[in-house]
């Protein structure tokens, strides 16, 4: 998927990612102006991208409903864990052997094992934002 890479300021992981899949869907927004609304971290941020787009958390995740949502089309936000810090990032693609991911704090499209994501994604619950277009009309 061609997802625009934001890079995150300091701390403002889950801004970036919401800025990413806000502006694959067209939406002009900034990590800047989620912030200044308000939304600054992954677990409030659901009512600000539901203005935009159809947004719901979800537990327990799988990597195949990962791969699923990106088959269709949708790119997912992962609340992952980095060292003792939660941090977000941008699920946008994947292969035979590797899941890739936006990381606002590393770089697009890195390479990753999906056995080492789920190291650092099961602290969470699996958390994850599922991301699809408002329906036309």
């Amino acid at each position: 998927m061609k997802v625009p890479f934001v890079e995150q300021k300091p701390w403002y992981c889950s801004e970036a990612s919401a800025s990413m899949v806000l502006q694959y869907y067209g939406f002009n927004v900034s990590q800047e102006e989620v912030n200044r609304q308000g939304y600054d971290r992954f677990e409030n941020m659901l009512p600000f991208l539901q203005r935009y787009v159809e947004a719901e958390y979800s537990e327990g995740l799988s990597l195949e409903e990962v791969k699923a949502q990106i088959d269709a089309g949708n790119p997912v936000i992962l609340r992952i864990m980095s060292g003792n810090f939660r941090h977000s990032v941008v699920a946008v693609g994947y292969s035979e052997e590797y899941l890739y991911i936006h990381d606002p704090a590393e770089g697009a499209y890195m390479k990753t094992n999906p056995q080492a994501l789920l190291k650092v994604w099961k602290p969470t619950g699996q958390l994850a934002i599922i991301l699809k277009p408002k329906p036309a009309g």
